[in-house]
């Protein structure tokens, strides 16, 4: 069964996928157009848990091509993305992954108001003329 989308959900997909510029961060494919299916808002840790649903170390830009790779081979995905964060956070994220985190409505619309935020911000520097990996804030 499909986890439902929601609003917090799509804001925070655009986010990851801005704060990669559009570009796979596997292989590097870039996405011009800057929308389209063409490139996911990949999660380590998948969606139905919570803890690091929204929470940034746990998502990466990859394109179908890759999505499809490395979520086929958990044993690749996870070389990779402990290559990505390093020993320290890589291990954070797992401590993180592992801990029960409960969300309310209100928890929700705040972190959605966050990442809109966020967002917004990082599109701003986009128009400024930064290119590139631009990180952002987690909620927490």
């Amino acid at each position: 069964m499909a986890l439902k989308r929601d609003p917090l959900d799509a804001v925070f997909s655009d986010l990851v996928r801005e704060r990669a510029d559009w570009t796979c961060e596997c292989c590097g494919k870039y996405f011009p157009e800057r929308k389209g299916s063409g490139i996911h808002a990949s999660h380590y840790w998948g969606r139905r848990n919570r803890s690091v649903r929204w929470h940034g170390m746990n998502l990466f830009a990859h394109c179908f091509g890759c999505h499809q790779k490395l979520g086929g081979n958990p044993h690749e995905f996870k070389s990779w993305v402990f290559k990505e964060l390093g020993e320290e956070n890589y291990d954070a994220l797992t401590l993180r992954a592992n801990a029960v985190k409960k969300y309310t409505k209100g928890d929700r619309a705040e972190m959605k108001k966050h990442y809109a935020s966020e967002l917004k911000r990082i599109r701003q520097m986009r128009l400024d003329g930064h290119r590139g990996y631009i990180n952002f804030i987690d909620y927490d």
